[in-house]
């Protein structure tokens, strides 16, 4: 599983949107900003959330976009499989070409159920504090 900029700036964006959360719309621009993103790359990003159904987009002069939900109802395995597709580990797993007999099989759904278990684990809530403060168990 590789997390490409679009997973990463996801969750930045939605970090930013939760630590400005107030239902108002917040400019793509403002967010951009704050996060040192291109606006134009964000501007691929936001409407993949919004076609998600994880945050409403507003055009026009006070346009922008807010959370659907509050903070602590987005998990980060919710905002990368919306923004990265299915976080399987192998292909095979993916197209459904896994031969049943494969020894490694059972590690790799394994592994795809660990994987999506931790990052469902996390809320976006959970990440607005610094990285340092964030506790999280591995």
């Amino acid at each position: 599983m590789l997390v490409t900029t679009k997973g990463r700036y996801a969750l930045q964006v939605m970090i930013d949107l939760a630590e400005h959360y107030s239902g108002k719309c917040i400019p793509v621009k403002d967010i951009a900003g704050r996060q040192e993103l291109s606006i134009k790359y964000l501007e691929q990003i936001m409407p993949v959330l919004t076609k998600g159904d994880l945050v409403f987009g507003v055009h026009g002069k006070n346009g922008g976009y807010r959370l659907k939900r509050p903070p602590e109802k987005y998990t980060v395995g919710e905002i990368l499989r919306v923004a990265e597709g299915d976080l399987v580990p192998i292909s095979s797993m993916k197209d459904g070409t896994a031969a049943p007999d494969d020894r490694t099989l059972k590690m790799w759904q394994d592994f795809y159920k660990l994987t999506n278990d931790y990052f469902d684990s996390i809320s976006i809530a959970s990440l607005i504090c610094s990285g340092e403060d964030y506790d999280y168990v591995i």
